[in-house]
């Protein structure tokens, strides 16, 4: 069911959804990295889920040290609700 939700979310979003919530997280990434992020998003999502480990790493060596910690520590507070 989860899955369900997260496929129809993914399948309307939009890079504006990756900005806003990049926004409320205290995230300032560039155009690129937000392209980066909104590709990865929806052609990978089932394999995020999956084998976030994998992705953590990908996105460690894109960005820099402070929004790596970030961006992982919104996977912390987030994983558990998947």
């Amino acid at each position: 069911m989860m899955n369900l939700l997260i496929e129809k979310y993914v399948k309307k979003m939009t890079i504006d959804d990756i900005k806003s919530f990049l926004n409320k997280n205290d995230l300032k990434l560039d155009d690129n990295n937000i392209n980066f992020f909104y590709d990865l998003i929806k052609t990978n999502w089932q394999d995020i889920l999956k084998y976030p480990d994998d992705y953590l790493k990908i996105i460690q060596k894109k960005v820099n040290y402070d929004d790596y910690q970030k961006i992982y520590n919104l996977y912390l507070n987030y994983k558990n609700y998947l």
